[in-house]
């Protein structure tokens, strides 16, 4: 085979947390652009930090100490906004999976792995999920310090008055410390007379290593139909273009989206490597099982939980995981093991 995993230009973990059964069914990397706009990240407004003396952030990460905590503790220098008419300490809109987000970086996923290498979704929702999905709600649910486009109602439709224009508003305006969404987003503020840093997602304690989670809403693949005959030939010319596009598209993302803008510096182009160099995905939702648009929301109602109110956790997992698990059944159907 003319593919290599190991490359820089494709995602490194595709085999640990995409392969079935031993076998990868797709691929993805630099190879698409879309590979650029799918990861979570945090962005903070510079002008904000300064006013509140916030520590230099690139240093707490590349110390390696950029956690959950680390993250709540500094943004605690922004005080409580009862009025409305204050800075937050967090804006986020009500589309990205930042509870999920949260989740992948403390190293947790939703579908796991047998000693085969078949997946499969828990039958029963894990104390350690539970606990973590508490303590982010205590923070992210509190409307005194955060600004949501989905404050509070999980599932309720308010969009034209809380929608991501709104959100993108109060960011540049300097209403908001951190921006937690993903890499798209860089490019809806990239023209803003506003200068912000990029951070990857807070892991979940220092011995951890980075981990960023990359959703399917924006994630595309690779993949080859089983009529193509000459896959030799197929193989090499994706495993070229994956390497060309790592060669001439990357610097263009750069280059577009980061320099010679306002909110450009050195710092943020090491955090992207950091982020893109971290990405993982969960296979039931690149899949389709359980997206945020799809199987009843699977996804979303776990990622909303953890970030909007932990009391529906249990509730929203156990009601849902059936459906889900079923699907990942007739998913698993449709592959021939022994092909």
């Amino acid at each position: 085979s003319f593919v290599d995993t190991t490359k820089e230009w494709w995602v490194s973990t595709l085999y640990e947390t995409m392969s079935i059964n031993g076998k990868l069914y797709f691929l993805t990397g630099t190879i698409v652009p879309e590979h650029y706009y799918d990861a979570g990240c945090v962005m903070f407004h510079k002008g904000v930090a300064d006013d509140y003396n916030i520590p230099d952030l690139y240093s707490i990460v590349n110390d390696g100490e950029w956690t959950v905590d680390k993250m709540f503790e500094v943004a605690q220098a922004i005080p409580t906004n009862s009025t409305g008419s204050g800075a937050y300490r967090f804006c986020m809109t009500g589309y990205r999976a930042t509870g999920i987000d949260l989740m992948f970086a403390n190293g947790m996923q939703i579908t796991y792995f047998d000693e085969e290498g078949v997946p499969y979704i828990a039958e029963n929702l894990s104390a350690e999920l539970a606990d973590f999905a508490g303590k982010i709600s205590d923070v992210l649910g509190d409307d005194t310090i955060v600004c949501t486009s989905r404050p509070k109602g999980i599932g309720e439709d308010v969009t034209e008055k809380y929608g991501v224009q709104t959100m993108d508003d109060m960011f540049i305006n300097g209403r908001a410390l951190f921006f937690l969404d993903c890499t798209s987003k860089i490019t809806s503020l990239r023209d803003k007379e506003v200068e912000f840093g990029i951070l990857p997602i807070p892991k979940g304690d220092a011995s951890m290593e980075y981990r960023t989670y990359a959703e399917s809403v924006n994630g595309a693949a690779v993949y080859v139909p089983k009529m193509v005959k000459d896959v030799e030939k197929v193989d090499a010319i994706v495993e070229a273009m994956a390497a060309l596009s790592q060669k001439h598209v990357k610097p263009a993302f750069y280059e577009k989206m980061l320099k010679s803008r306002s909110t450009y510096d050195s710092e943020s182009m090491e955090m992207i490597d950091i982020i893109f160099s971290t990405k993982s995905y969960d296979l039931i939702d690149i899949y389709g099982g359980g997206d945020l648009n799809q199987s009843g929301g699977y996804v979303s109602l776990i990622d909303r939980a953890i970030k909007d109110d932990d009391s529906s956790l249990a509730s929203s997992y156990r009601s849902n995981r059936t459906v889900v698990a079923a699907k990942l059944r007739t998913m698993l159907n449709t592959i021939s093991f022994d092909e």
